[in-house]
């Protein structure tokens, strides 16, 4: 489902401004995204007074413009907080409809704006949705594959922000901040040249959805510091699931955060560790979806308090790759383990390019494995478009073998 912000006048509760504001929200926009759900496109609406979580509002205004797929300004009823955020979203290169009342002329200098005039005195226009129908059209035409941004700066643009003008470039950089997993299954089988029985395998969605898979790599930070449960991160997930539970999914043990804890003690390990190092953990929870190990990956640091984290050196992600297959197959002389999984390292919470990740990512997991014969089977998690679509590129350049109709069991 896409996600679409409204911007608009909100004005004190039974306020003229607040009438209208409303009116136009669930009169106009609300049915323009009925006649597109019809469609088969899902659009959510959101205005800022509908956000509820605590915080400023101004960052979760600032998140909504950059992370949702369009924008809707309503420019009646001339105000400052609306003109405001509708220049982020234009430095932002966002997709913008501008609704405005008829008889109102817009500023000159946003007057080659993308504009839909509507009225609300016209009731037969307003029961037959033809100003709903218009901004339908628009932004039909704005979510295609052959739209993209107009450049309001022309050559006074930022260098820095070609990238945002880029509409795969945006879309890659809304994946990497919004959750949008792909439907779990297995999209493709790459066979090791030297040994076609053992696989490389790109495994889509959810690592909710992982099963039967020895040991799941998960990214950690150098701080051993596992997200919460319920955090948009694989750590966060993997935390919940390892945990043991009780009715209605209420956390009884929270046993990987125990026994890190416990490890770090017993172990004297200190704080922050080395990045790349890797931390072998024997599961609880997600046992019973056959996951009998994780190997906790120290691939991001932190940045500061408030600033989120970043991805390690590459060298640092080369060699704790190399340190999973070594402790895996450390494991293999005593358990009867065949297959890891590894998720694509920083293009997570650090949002590195998904390409350039796993261009570092997949050459060292091919070397690693052709060294790691006790490895049956290594999977990439490919949880977002972007990462399926570069973990193909990347094995198809270096030459890796494609099974044409994947077992997708």
């Amino acid at each position: 489902m896409k996600r679409c912000f409204v911007i608009s006048p909100i004005g004190e509760p039974n306020s003229e401004i607040r009438q209208h504001a409303d009116t136009v929200y669930f009169g106009i926009i609300e049915p323009a995204l009925e006649e597109l759900r019809a469609e088969g496109l899902e659009i959510e609406p959101i205005r800022s007074d509908q956000l509820r979580e605590p915080g400023q509002i101004s960052q979760q205004m600032f998140r909504e413009i950059f992370q949702d797929d369009l924008c809707i300004v309503i420019l009646s009823f001339p105000n400052p907080n609306v003109f405001y955020e509708l220049a982020v979203a234009q430095c932002a290169y966002r997709p913008i409809v501008a609704l405005l009342r008829e008889g109102e002329k817009l500023p000159f200098d946003v007057a080659d704006l993308r504009t839909v005039p509507y009225s609300l005195e016209d009731k037969v226009r307003l029961v037959k949705k033809e100003d709903a129908k218009a901004l339908a059209g628009h932004i039909r035409t704005m979510l295609s594959d052959t739209w993209s941004p107009s450049d309001p700066f022309g050559s006074h643009s930022p260098a820095a922000w070609v990238a945002v003008r880029d509409p795969q470039g945006l879309q890659k950089l809304i994946q990497a901040n919004r959750s949008k997993p792909l439907s779990p299954g297995i999209d493709s089988v790459f066979h090791l040249q030297e040994d076609p029985s053992r696989l490389i395998k790109v495994q889509t969605g959810d690592v909710r959805y992982i099963k039967n898979i020895d040991v799941v790599v998960i990214s950690e930070n150098t701080d051993l510091q596992l997200a919460r449960f319920f955090d948009p991160s694989v750590s966060g997930t993997v935390r919940y699931l390892d945990a043991e539970r009780g009715v209605g999914g209420r956390v009884l043990n929270d046993a990987l955060d125990a026994k890190l804890k416990a490890l770090i003690q017993q172990e004297n390990v200190t704080l922050p560790v080395w990045p790349g190092t890797v931390i072998v953990m024997p599961t609880t929870g997600l046992s019973q979806q056959g996951i009998r190990y994780l190997f906790m990956a120290a691939t991001v640091r932190g940045e500061g308090v408030g600033s989120g984290y970043s991805a390690v050196g590459q060298s640092e992600v080369e060699n704790c790759i190399r340190e999973c297959f070594q402790r895996f197959d450390e494991l293999a002389q005593e358990k009867q383990i065949r297959s890891i999984l590894f998720p694509v390292f920083g293009a997570g919470t650090a949002k590195q390019d998904p390409e350039q990740a796993v261009g570092f990512l997949l050459p060292i997991i091919v070397e690693a494995m052709k060294r790691t014969p006790s490895c049956k089977e290594a999977h990439v998690l490919a949880w977002v478009e972007s990462h399926r679509l570069a973990l193909r590129k990347v094995a198809s350049s270096l030459g890796l073998e494609r099974e044409e109709k994947p077992n997708i069991s």
